[in-house]
């Protein structure tokens, strides 16, 4: 029997969160509620990625092409518990039928994955019963000390993309939490490389850096690798800027700075 577990962390506390999810009353009566069929879509394809690496300005142009279904994080919390109570679904099952049916107008599937949501779909059967056969795509940032350092800075201000509303509180340079965040970063990667090694996956390898450089390019190679075909009509429209600040450098070059110099002093 497979350890799940291996590939993620945070897998026996995503299972609970789930169950928690669909075991919550419903908050006001559903008349009736409407039971969505599994429906197998033609194309599936699952965005792996860390915090911070360009999978959301992958994942939002690629919904914007109109070709590619709406690949966000619905397998967080938040849209789960939203699922659940507006519309009376009943299991994580119920909302991956709801979702299907109601995102991929052409029946191509797309979802954004953490570690966590990979394990339990792969744990659960879903990658075969109802995800069949995805084609995966893996969003890395090759600079992960600026990858670090975005992270940082979105926990402790809660500005995830460009459209948040802006803060006047900047948060001091904090050498011991970018650490932490990089340290994170390294070993989810290691756990989503253990997972394509474990089943055999080769998938489409993409970096922020080349994303930033060449979006157009990037997303139509992403359509391509899936199967998608009919790209005449295709539209490339980006919706976030980039959240990349003078600070975030010099923190970057005070951070390598540091941590080459402890290196010299162990060494």
């Amino acid at each position: 029997m497979i350890d799940y577990t291996l590939y993620s962390s945070h897998l026996d506390s995503y299972e609970k969160l789930v169950k928690d999810i669909f075991s919550v009353p419903l908050q006001q009566e559903i008349s009736g509620p409407k039971k969505y069929k599994k429906i197998k879509p033609r194309l599936n394809y699952l965005i792996c990625f860390t915090n911070r690496s360009g999978s959301t300005l992958l994942s939002n142009t690629l919904a914007r092409t109109g070709l590619m279904g709406t690949p966000g994080e619905m397998f967080n919390p938040e849209p789960l518990t939203n699922a659940r109570q507006k519309f009376g679904l009943t299991s994580f099952e119920d909302y991956l039928n709801f979702k299907i049916e109601t995102t991929s107008k052409n029946r191509v599937f797309g979802a954004k994955v953490g570690t966590h949501h990979l394990a339990y779909l792969a744990q659960q059967g879903y990658l075969t019963t109802h995800i069949n056969k995805p084609k995966f795509i893996y969003v890395t940032r090759k600079n992960k000390v600026m990858q670090a350092i975005s992270l940082y800075l979105a926990w402790e201000t809660g500005a995830w993309t460009s459209k948040a509303p802006a803060t006047d509180s900047m948060p001091a340079y904090n050498a011991k939490k970018i650490a932490q965040q990089l340290n994170s970063i390294i070993s989810t990667e290691a756990q989503f490389e253990a997972f394509f090694a474990a089943h055999r996956i080769k998938p489409l390898r993409l970096h922020y850096e080349d994303l930033e450089k060449d979006l157009t390019h990037k997303v139509i190679q992403v359509c391509k690798f899936v199967g998608l075909e009919e790209l005449n009509d295709i539209k490339i429209d980006p919706v976030l800027q980039k959240q990349r600040t003078p600070t975030n450098q010099a923190w970057a070059k005070q951070f390598v700075a540091e941590h080459r110099r402890s290196s010299f002093n162990r060494s």
